[in-house]
């Protein structure tokens, strides 16, 4: 069945009598969307689809192919399907995490989740959101303080829904979700699906809204750039939203980039200024308290000093410069994401004593370093097998971060985990979330694998602290273990906006980064090296060997290396693996200076005195 014929004849698009003017990003009472939920209709005292609500008109023409929903078949049908439960409906894992989104903001769920072993089954117990509890007292408005206005507010009818539903999970070989509805059967909403839709957005339209308000454009334009495509807006729930949703869904993006200059649609003609608001530099006066006989001289005072948190680190710039050249540059165009693999390694090249043992090799200027490179870089991805066993915080330390002296989060780098089978558990007292609580970090995303299906909990649990699960292919290769397509993965990224990566761990990502497949997706190496053994039961850290055409090892070297000593004890190395090669016969790596001084103490060696010596040996022979 055709999507279009889910909608109701009320939902239908009318062309001719949509208004004309075009809303501005600053129109807080949206008056061109706004329905009068309050005014019964005929049949039904909260039914809103008989309402005539128009979508405004917009100039903003569609490419063909180009349309910004990720709407699931038959939407619209399968929303009210859900909102009514009149009979039961099977999903399976990847259909409910693309439907229930969509009808979320009609379900609340209301007790904790029941397992069952011997159904290897889990049932969650949800209720309307207008349902209301007996003991709840009524709301009485605060009084207007003396001298000020009312604010103007529109009261939501006393509205009572009695419907619930239960949401049963089913494990074995594939994840299926069944949907029951949890009372009588002839209990019914007190509603219809789009009073309810006026009360709260569904996750799926905000969503769409949120991705193409990352993307750079203004409220206002994304607003009018969905209702360019109607049919779409309709069924996925959004006849009520308002331009403030809009703004209100990316708000957390606009404080993590509050310098990025807003665009628009092509089509779309703008009257709000899409700049960075300006700010006024002025210095404050203080006027000093002058007698009858003193001439008042304005002086200017002091502007606080920011106080930054205790543990912000400190990188000197004079120490930048050979960073510079493996670092992702900024006027850099490309598909893919600058990938730097960085790590700290002993010398029988481990990077801890034990799997799941943290082990700290690097001293505190290295630290410092690894801080001013995740500055540098967009993101930061570990394996789960270090989130585990470290609970990192990912977050950058150094001063002028954000949380450290700068502005909202700018230049905090996003956590990515990958976790192939949601091993991960999220909770609130994780170090990740607890710096996104601070304001000290962005929110982790957290790659696994398309078949796998986190917790719901987990799931809100991170949306709750603006992270994300991001599902990726998770397969078999011929002559291959189960890995993932790294080239995909980089590839999603670089959509999502990462122009750069830092993968800090752990062996078996950094290992399989290395080999030689891959050797085309990495930009640079940066290596802390240790002086230190940590023995054979250590993590190595190691690509697989290469062969040549007649099946002899083969070493690979990396290319335009650079050593550089840090601290007492720590040495650097950075180098370039694209195309890695055998060491050219002018240059072996050597520190600056060495390979000089080896070959002059030869030509000493090899000088008139050593002459002098080989002809006295030859006249005693």
């Amino acid at each position: 069945m055709d999507d279009e014929h889910n909608l109701t004849q009320d939902a239908t698009i009318s062309n001719d009598n949509a208004a004309a003017s075009q809303p501005d990003e600053n129109d807080d009472d949206d008056s061109h969307m706004e329905t009068n939920l309050d005014s019964p209709t005929a049949d039904n005292r909260f039914t809103t689809a008989g309402a005539s609500t128009q979508p405004p008109s917009t100039p903003i023409t569609i490419p063909p192919g180009q349309s910004i929903f990720i709407n699931p078949p038959s939407l619209g049908l399968t929303r009210q399907r859900l909102f009514e439960i009149e009979d039961t409906i099977e999903f399976s894992a990847q259909d409910f995490e693309r439907y229930w989104p969509f009808i979320d903001n009609v379900w609340i769920r209301n007790r904790a989740a029941s397992t069952s072993k011997e159904t290897n089954s889990v049932t969650e117990w949800y209720q309307c959101r207008l349902r209301k509890a007996n003991d709840r007292t009524p709301y009485v408005p605060r009084p207007t303080p003396e001298g000020k206005v009312g604010r103007k507010k529109r009261v939501r009818e006393n509205v009572s829904c009695e419907m619930t539903l239960r949401v049963v999970r089913i494990e074995g070989a594939t994840t299926s979700y069944r949907i029951v509805r949890g009372g009588a059967k002839d209990v019914k909403h007190s509603h219809d699906l789009d009073y309810v839709d006026g009360v709260k957005r569904n996750s799926g339209i905000m969503d769409t809204a949120r991705r193409e308000g990352i993307k750079g454009y203004q409220p206002s334009s994304t607003f009018h750039r969905m209702w360019a495509e109607p049919e779409k807006m309709l069924e996925s729930g959004g006849k009520f939203l308002k331009i403030s949703d809009c703004r209100n869904v990316t708000m957390t993006w606009r404080n993590e980039n509050p310098t990025v200059v807003l665009k628009v649609h092509d089509g779309f003609a703008s009257r709000v200024s899409t700049g960075p608001k300006p700010r006024n530099t002025m210095t404050p006066v203080t006027i000093a308290h002058a007698t009858p006989y003193q001439s008042v001289t304005p002086t200017r005072a002091a502007l606080p000093t920011p106080v930054l948190p205790q543990d912000t680190l400190q990188y000197p710039a004079h120490a930048r410069g050979f960073l510079e050249p493996y670092l992702p540059q900024t006027n850099a165009t490309s598909t893919a994401p600058h990938v730097t693999l960085t790590y700290a390694s002993s010398l029988d090249s481990r990077i801890a004593l034990a799997p799941g043992l943290r082990t700290v090799l690097s001293g505190p200027e290295a630290k410092a370093m690894t801080h001013y490179l995740r500055y540098r870089h967009d993101a930061i991805l570990v394996g789960v097998r270090t989130a585990l066993a470290d609970n990192p915080a990912l977050n950058c330390r150094l001063e002028g971060a954000g949380g450290y002296g700068g502005k909202g989060v700018a230049n905090q780098p996003r956590p990515i985990i990958v976790d192939p089978h949601a091993r991960l558990i999220i909770h609130p007292d994780m170090k990740m979330l607890q710096m996104v609580k601070q304001g000290k970090a962005k929110g982790p995303w957290i790659i696994i694998a398309s078949n796998t299906s986190p917790h719901p909990v987990a799931v809100r649990t991170l949306k709750a602290h603006h992270g994300e699960y991001i599902k990726v292919h998770y397969g078999y290769h011929p002559g291959e273990p189960a890995g993932f397509d790294w080239p995909s993965i980089f590839g999603i990224l670089h959509n999502e906006g990462i122009k750069s990566v830092m993968v800090e761990g752990g062996g078996c990502v950094l290992s399989e980064l290395l080999k030689e497949q891959h050797a085309s997706l990495i930009g640079s190496v940066i290596v802390t090296i240790a002086p230190t053994f940590l023995g054979k039961g250590g993590v190595p850290v190691s690509p697989d060997s290469r062969f040549d055409t007649q099946g002899q090892p083969m070493a690979t070297r990396l290319r335009e290396v650079k050593w550089q000593a840090m601290g007492q004890d720590d040495v650097i190395m950075c180098g370039k693996i694209g195309g890695m090669q055998a060491a050219a016969a002018n240059g072996n790596g050597l520190l600056d200076g060495i390979e000089e001084f080896s070959q002059q103490a030869v030509a000493v060696a090899n000088g008139p005195a050593a002459e002098q010596v080989e002809a006295s040996n030859d006249s005693h022979a």
